[in-house]
């Protein structure tokens, strides 16, 4: 099946499907995802049901696999940790070598 006219045709396919992705997707403490492929097979279900009508998921989709979350804050509350000043460093210096920043 190709599917990926549909999701140039209609974006909103594919934004559900992240969307199902990122809802489903799990992780531990430590920070590592525990239920990738479970969560791929979600969003892989939602995108054959949407260009194959006929298709049927082995558990239908709830209805918090499809909510869609309004993006993060521009700034965060917390601040940054002492290592996120280096990387802005690292980001000032590239973008001076670009250019991009006159002195």
């Amino acid at each position: 099946m190709d599917y990926r006219q549909t999701m140039i045709d209609e974006p909103s396919m594919l934004e559900n499907a992240y969307a199902i992705f990122a809802n489903v997707l799990e992780f531990n403490v430590s920070g590592s995802p525990v239920n990738a492929k479970y969560a791929e097979l979600r969003a892989a279900q939602y995108i054959r049901w949407y260009c194959d009508a006929s298709y049927m998921a082995s558990s239908p989709s709830e209805i918090w696999e499809q909510e869609l979350h309004d993006p993060p804050p521009r700034s965060d509350s917390k601040p940054c940790p002492p290592c996120a000043g280096a990387w802005q460093f690292m980001q000032t210096q590239a973008a001076s070598r670009l250019g991009l920043f006159r002195r």
